[in-house]
């Protein structure tokens, strides 16, 4: 059962009462050939399953306390969460040659020796200017630096008593999406900057829209024009205009 599945976000028996069946190793094991990324969320009765990553049980039988032993998701995987949970390690992990670039998550983030989170705090004559930040709240799309040797950037929280929360995204079905925010619209961060603001996505756009977009790639802003290569994949982060009004020759700083 699933089988092909390399694109699957998430599979939800939130609302059955089949417990008995849904909690057995036997009924788990369906799952072994989901992506590592999904999320499984098992109906709202089942009993603890504390050694699997990426699966969301009600801790005590409590339907509004959902628990997930790990959550991991990686670069470039469409990520999609209906409903909260808590956890005990939330993990997002990249792979690239380059020490800049941009990302939005769906839990908190707390500047480690790994990371070097940076805002976006003011904007004046033509340059955006970042601030160091120690801890990003979730859905805020924030620049960083990667600090740590190799070619990943892991973004790493931990908890052992599980008091990490992973909060729901927005569908990608508008009929569906009980949260805040059409269908396609990202996530922001920055306002009342002159117009300019953070923005990110969960899933993988195209930013043909925005004439005034920008997002970092070999260490530097690049215009987002519309054309081929101008796509920010999931949880990658750009920079936006929304005023229309700015000299598009600025560069940027860093507050300390």
């Amino acid at each position: 059962m699933f089988y092909d599945t390399d694109k699957l976000r998430y599979i939800d028996f939130y609302a059955s009462d089949d417990t008995d069946a849904i909690t057995s190793a036997k009924y788990l094991s369906m799952f072994a050939r989901t992506p590592v990324t999904a999320v499984i969320y098992l109906p709202h009765g089942s009993k603890e399953v504390t050694n699997r990553q990426n699966v969301v049980y009600s801790f005590g039988g409590n339907q509004n306390d959902l628990r997930c032993p790990k959550y991991y998701s990686e670069d470039k995987v469409d990520i999609e969460l209906p409903r909260n949970f808590k956890t005990q390690a939330a993990e997002y992990k990249r792979t690239m040659s380059n020490s800049y670039g941009s990302v939005v998550l769906p839990y908190a983030f707390t500047t480690n020796s790994n990371i070097q989170a940076y805002t976006l705090n003011a904007e004046y004559t033509g340059m955006m200017y970042f601030k160091d930040a120690k801890t990003v709240a979730a859905h805020t799309p924030f620049a960083f630096k990667k600090l740590a040797s190799g070619t990943e950037a892991i973004f790493t929280m931990t908890n052992n008593n599980f008091g990490i929360t992973v909060y729901a995204t927005r569908s990608t079905n508008a009929a569906e999406d009980t949260r805040t925010g059409a269908k396609g619209s990202p996530y922001t961060a920055g306002t009342n900057l002159s117009g300019w603001m953070a923005k990110g996505y969960y899933v993988t756009e195209t930013v043909n829209d925005y004439s005034d977009a920008y997002y970092i790639a070999n260490e530097k802003f690049y215009k987002a024009d519309g054309g081929e290569g101008n796509i920010p994949e999931a949880k990658h982060g750009f920079f936006d205009d929304e005023d229309d009004d700015m000299d598009m020759n600025f560069h940027v700083d860093v507050w300390q």
